[in-house]
């Protein structure tokens, strides 16, 4: 009786292991806004920078180097694209055809993070200028993003999930 039991017992701890084994793992939530630092190759094109992402398509990398573009930062927002730089600061009108660093990653990561398939600590995407890969490093912090078609790498690092940014329109507001 007492070997029926234990078979019995030890079959239930087998199925209820191998059943669970299976299932997949839920997908990390990387739809955040964040810090981090960033080293990008976009053709024979080589920069590194600071980008912080407040919000699905709203970017902002202030480049480090090389030393000619020390100091530059450029935004993404709904806007479109602007460059500041020592006090100056200019509008760029880029096509939808144009594929800038900046929005090469913004692309790529806010497809990822908003439509992408995720295996094996890796996001898919595809996007207007091709397919992605996002692959998540050490605490499911997003370390590399590849765009093959668009000869485009990325190398992020010391990445650091931030508030969102709260702002308000006058019309929020009600004075009575």
């Amino acid at each position: 009786m007492k070997r029926f039991i234990f078979c019995s017992a030890l079959s239930g701890l087998i199925c209820i292991s191998g059943c669970s084994a299976g299932l997949p793992s839920p997908s990390p939530d990387i739809d955040k806004p964040f810090t981090a630092e960033v080293k990008i190759k976009a053709g024979s094109e080589l920069v590194s920078g600071n980008v912080t992402r407040t919000a699905e398509n709203c970017w902002e990398l202030t480049f480090t180097e090389p030393f000619a573009l020390e100091g530059l930062t450029a935004t993404l927002d709904e806007n479109g694209t602007s460059y500041e730089m020592g006090g100056f600061e200019a509008a760029a009108d880029i096509s939808e055809e144009t594929a800038s660093m900046l929005r090469l990653l913004a692309e790529g990561y806010d497809s990822a993070a908003k439509n992408g398939t995720f295996s094996e600590n890796t996001f898919t995407a595809t996007t207007e200028h091709g397919s992605c890969t996002l692959a998540l490093g050490e605490n499911n912090a997003p370390s590399v993003m590849r765009m093959g078609e668009a000869n485009f790498y990325a190398e992020l690092s010391e990445w650091t999930e931030c508030e969102p940014t709260v702002t308000a329109e006058e019309d929020d507001f009600v004075v009575e």
